[in-house]
This record gives structure tokens, C-alpha cells and sequence, in this order.
């Protein structure tokens, strides 16, 4: 079976990327080959960031791909969906706290571990541009959230009939995109007022990027978990436990994305004619713009890695491999 990914709709024609991609993701492969989280695939998630930060300056574009990339080596060598054992995670849950008081005050980690020193190694980096302590509190506590939430064995324990709309909460911190929405911040070097940031209206737009971004991996990242390695913590999977066939549920899910899409824009549109009443006006559409790059990123960056290609992949669109100058 071949299935099509042409109903999803491209955000933008094309992506937007940071212009110290290049020079940047090439100083990343060296320090994480030194720090001991260097993968052979590296260069297939070395450049997620500068799609996601096409505005960040060059310090912080390197400061912020060193965090996804030791977010990534996580995922590949601990993830739930190679473990056979998952009770074996719990042994990461001290390095994981460990790691993240060392993010949030800089103390010597207690735990030798490369999870560890490199997350040393980025706090030295993040220290001398982070917003502000509130900043680096609220990153802190999202990571370990994250961390924590991607180490639970919950796909079997999710039942059919709600089983989708139960995956979206624990997806929501699984995916990581709680502290990749914070790094917004980071990347701009100021943070957003919490008139904006928790406004009602800004964090349903929140939602809508970090649903479009968790669920659209879920589509491209089918192969690499499900067929691969028969996880079902994956949405498509979730979906046909709600009673959907295969092509239904990938039919649906695409339908879903597509209108997170348009519920983002039409916020958008909204707070701009101002038929959305939010205080500090202009700043809050600055803040979406931010947004709106995660989800052309989520797009765009997926299609451009070869790490959700296969020749044998569900999707036609990804049965072949691009070429990437940095792999």
C-alpha cells in the first residue's frame, strides 16, 4: 500500500531558514562529536533549528541546535519506540533531573553521563543569553516535562473509542514543543509580556503550532516508529483504534492538520483587523509571526531530512532520499 501525503497543505511555498545555518550546523557537528553526543545520521536533524529560528543571531541559533541535537541524541539512542524493556527508562529519570537542575543553575552534574555534560557544556552557551530567570525557570521545567513524559510506556494503556483526543494530552508534552515554543524567547533575546504570552486567545494559537508540529511527525515519522518498530504511540495508530482504516485515519489526521493551519490564521487575521480585542496588539502579531515560522518549519524541514525517508515508506512522497549537503 502506497498512500499520498499531496492533501497536506504547504504553509508556505517555501521555507524560510536561518542564514548562519551553514556556518553553524557545521561548529554543531564538531562539539557534539566532542561531547560524545554525535550520531552517524547527524546531519538528518542538524538543521531542524534554523528552520525554526530563521531570526535568531548566530550565537543562539548554535546555542539552540546544541539543545535539540542533544534532544535528539536522547530520542535515538533512549526513545520508547526502540526500547524493548521500557522499564529500563526509569534508570534515565535521575540523569534527567540531574540534567535539568544543571540547565537551571549551572551546578556541576552529579551524574556522569554524556546526557549530562552536555547539558554543562549548553548552559555554559545559554548563561550568557538567556531573557531572564523566569525565562530559564519556565524552559527548565518544560524540558523535564518532556524528558519525563517521553520515558512512559502509555500506547497499550490507551483505549479505543476517545483514544485519539486522549493521545493529543499526552502528546502535547511528549512532543518537546513546550520548550520549543519558550526558545522563541531565547532566540529573540527578550521575553514576551504574560499580557501576551497567556492571553487566552495567544495560547489557543499556541496549541494550534504545537498540535500541527507533534501531529504532522506523527505522519512522517510512521515508518520510523510503527513499521519499524510496531510502536503505537503515534496518532494514525490511535486513530484506528477509534475505529478508522489505515487510509482513513491518515485522511483525517491531514484533514486535522490542514485546519489547525487555517484556525491559526484566521487568529491572526483577527487580532490584526482588531475583530479580536488583545492588549499590546502589535507585539502579540510579532509573537504570532514567531509561531507561524514553527509551523512552515514543521513542514518544510520534514520534507527536506532524509530521516523520515525509505524506499519502502507508507507515503510516496518520502520513498526517496534528498540530497543534503550536510549529511
Amino acid at each position: 500500500m502506497v498512500i499520498s501525503l499531496n492533501g497536506l497543505l504547504a504553509p508556505t511555498e517555501n521555507p524560510i531558514i536561518n542564514p548562519h545555518a551553514e556556518d553553524v550546523e557545521s561548529e554543531l557537528i564538531k562539539l557534539c562529536n566532542e561531547l560524545g553526543i554525535w550520531q552517524p545520521h547527524i546531519g538528518e536533524y542538524n538543521t531542524m533549528s534554523a528552520y525554526l529560528f530563521p531570526y535568531a543571531d548566530k550565537k543562539r541559533l548554535f546555542s539552540i541546535g546544541l539543545f535539540n541535537n542533544l534532544l535528539y541524541f536522547v530520542d535515538d539512542m533512549f526513545d520508547r519506540h526502540k526500547v524493548d524493556q521500557p522499564g529500563n527508562m526509569s534508570l534515565l529519570i535521575p540523569i534527567f533531573h540531574d540534567a535539568a537542575n544543571t540547565l537551571l543553575n549551572g551546578s556541576a552534574p552529579a551524574i556522569s553521563h554524556p546526557i549530562t555534560d552536555a547539558v554543562a557544556e549548553i548552559y555554559t552557551w545559554f548563561k550568557p543569553l538567556v531573557p531572564d530567570s523566569n525565562w530559564l525557570r519556565r524552559f527548565s521545567t518544560h524540558t523535564i516535562e518532556h524528558l519525563s513524559s517521553s520515558l512512559e510506556d502509555v500506547d497499550n494503556d490507551i483505549p479505543g473509542g476517545d483514544a485519539f483526543n486522549q493521545y493529543n494530552s499526552i502528546r502535547d508534552k511528549d512532543s518537546g514543543m513546550s520548550p520549543t515554543i519558550d526558545l522563541i524567547e531565547f532566540a529573540l533575546g527578550f521575553t514576551i509580556s504574560p499580557t501576551i504570552r497567556q492571553n487566552n486567545i495567544i495560547t489557543h494559537a499556541q496549541l494550534q503550532v504545537a498540535r500541527y508540529c507533534s501531529l504532522t511527525n506523527d505522519l512522517f515519522s510512521y515508518d520510523k516508529e510503527v513499521t519499524k518498530y510496531g510502536s503505537e504511540f503515534n496518532a494514525v495508530v490511535m486513530l484506528q483504534k477509534d475505529g478508522y482504516s489505515l487510509e482513513e485515519a491518515i485522511s483525517y489526521l491531514i484533514s486535522e492538520l490542514n485546519q489547525m493551519v487555517e484556525i491559526f490564521k484566521g487568529i491572526y487575521t483577527k487580532i490584526r483587523s482588531e475583530e479580536l480585542s488583545i492588549q499590546m496588539r502589535d507585539k502579540a502579531l510579532f509573537y504570532m509571526d514567531c509561531l507561524w515560522y514553527q509551523i512552515i518549519a514543521a513542514y518544510h524541514w520534514q520534507f527536506s531530512t532524509n530521516r523520515y525517508r525509505s524506499q519502502d515508506s507508507l507515503f510516496f512522497e518520502l520513498q526517496s532520499p534528498v540530497f543534503v549537503s550536510s549529511e
